[in-house]
């Protein structure tokens, strides 16, 4: 049996634990597979920790593999994050995909994707869709029960949506183990936050609060971090609207760049507050982050194309590299490598070195850095 996760582990937290603690405990002969984001988020935020401290956090709470999720696709929307992992764990012998939920209706969530699934082939529902929300949209289509209302109104229950429209639309002979979040009441821990008031936390400069949190082997790194970006990303997307115009990606909102910079630069709004029913927060932080990597919609779709053969290795346990013999891993990158891969190398490179200026922070080299072993 082996069960994949699609993860940010941004950071990694008492949840998180419980959730591999979990399949270990009732799957105990399963070979744990995690598809983790690089360095940037699928809200199209630098990541806390690197990509290679936070892969460790996984194998330390008992994950066995743990693979990257190419930049292009981890930075998408809910719909490309969610197929990137499937497809990627998939490739590597997944049989099974296991996620948190909050409503605990496990039907209800592959009844819920196939009605979405069905409703993406309306006309009507894909024009509604470029005015509103994905929930919004669904309201107007769709007959939707009590349940599944509340399903919609979870981001988390959104994205195990996607997990679920993903395996229909690739037809993937994936299995799901959805697990219920759980709440600080509950007797795992003493305390559950979630990942977001962590990162406030970090923001805030109030690491201690954190503590009890967190496991102990990701407290140890998480405290000092620093998570204060939004000025230096500002900086970055003035230069390029002023200096790089030709190289705005053509997939992006025409209107997206003049409304950013009319609120966000000239009237020195912070994105929280600038963002709304169209551009929410997360859409807009994507945005930006794709105008000042230079990626297109082209390149995303390309990426999609190959991520079955990006099989880019982290970190593992070594009782658990035996099982990589019959697939191709990647553990370094090499100059000058000539492959099909090396569009996903060198965006693994630069998301590297943005992230760094983003956060003033040192990762390890991509040409030097190895998997790691524990």
């Amino acid at each position: 049996m082996v069960i994949g996760v699609i993860a940010e582990y941004n950071p990694f937290h008492n949840g998180h634990y419980y959730h591999l603690n979990y399949l270990k405990k009732n799957y105990p002969d399963s070979l744990i597979l995690i598809a983790l984001t690089g360095n940037f988020t699928q809200r199209g935020e630098p990541t806390l920790a690197n990509k290679w401290t936070r892969a460790q956090w996984a194998i330390e709470a008992g994950a066995d593999l743990v693979f990257e999720i190419p930049f292009a696709l981890a930075s998408g929307n809910a719909e490309t994050y969610a197929e990137a992992g499937t497809r990627l764990l998939y490739s590597l012998g997944a049989n099974y995909l296991s996620f948190g939920v909050q409503v605990n209706a496990k039907g209800a969530y592959k009844t819920l994707a196939k009605k979405i699934y069905q409703a993406k082939e309306s006309s009507s529902f894909q024009k509604d869709l470029k005015t509103s929300s994905l929930p919004q949209a669904l309201k107007k289509n769709l007959t939707l029960s009590s349940v599944e209302k509340a399903i919609l109104r979870s981001p988390n229950d959104i994205l195990a949506l996607e997990y679920h429209q993903a395996i229909l639309k690739n037809k993937l002979p994936l299995q799901v183990l959805p697990l219920q979040r759980i709440k600080s009441k509950d007797s795992f821990k003493e305390i559950i936050l979630s990942a977001s008031d962590l990162r406030e936390l970090a923001h805030k400069k109030a690491w201690k609060k954190a503590k009890p949190a967190m496991p102990d082997f990701s407290y140890q790194d998480f405290y000092g971090l620093p998570f204060s970006y939004e000025e230096r990303l500002k900086d970055l997307f003035v230069y390029n609207y002023h200096f790089h115009p030709e190289k705005n990606p053509p997939f992006a909102d025409p209107g997206i760049q003049h409304y950013l910079y009319k609120h966000w630069i000239l009237k020195n709004q912070s994105l929280d507050q600038i963002a709304n029913k169209k551009y929410t927060q997360a859409h807009l932080q994507r945005s930006i982050l794709h105008l000042v990597f230079g990626l297109d919609k082209n390149q995303s779709k390309e990426v999609l194309e190959k991520v079955s053969n990006y099989h880019r290795l982290l970190a593992g346990q070594h009782q658990a590299l035996s099982y990589l013999r019959p697939f191709q891993v990647q553990t370094r990158f090499i100059k000058g490598l000539q492959s099909p891969l090396k569009q996903l190398y060198e965006m693994s490179q630069k998301e590297s070195l943005l992230r760094d200026l983003l956060l003033q922070d040192q990762s390890p080299s991509e040409f030097k850095q190895g998997p790691i072993l524990l």
